[in-house]
C-alpha cells in the first residue's frame, strides 16, 4: 500500500521543514512545493538543478514537475 501523507508529516526542502504546503511536484533533480499563500518554494540536489520560476510569482493554484 502506498504511503499516505498527513498534515502531521513535515515537508522537507533543502534540509529545512516547510509549513503551509498544499501540493508537491518533483522530478529526479528538483522539487516544487505550492504554499497556502499561492507562492512556490523550490529545492534541488544541486544549484544547477533548481527549477526556474518567474520573479514575484504569486497566486499560483497548481504546480507540476517534470
Amino acid at each position: 500500500m502506498p504511503y499516505q501523507f498527513t498534515s502531521a508529516d513535515p515537508v522537507m526542502a533543502g534540509g529545512k521543514a516547510l509549513t503551509h504546503v498544499v501540493a508537491i511536484a518533483s522530478s529526479i533533480c528538483h522539487s516544487l512545493a505550492l504554499m497556502d499563500d499561492g507562492t512556490v518554494s523550490r529545492s534541488a540536489r544541486t544549484p544547477e538543478n533548481v527549477a526556474q520560476c518567474p520573479p514575484g510569482l504569486s497566486n499560483v493554484v497548481a504546480i507540476a514537475g517534470g
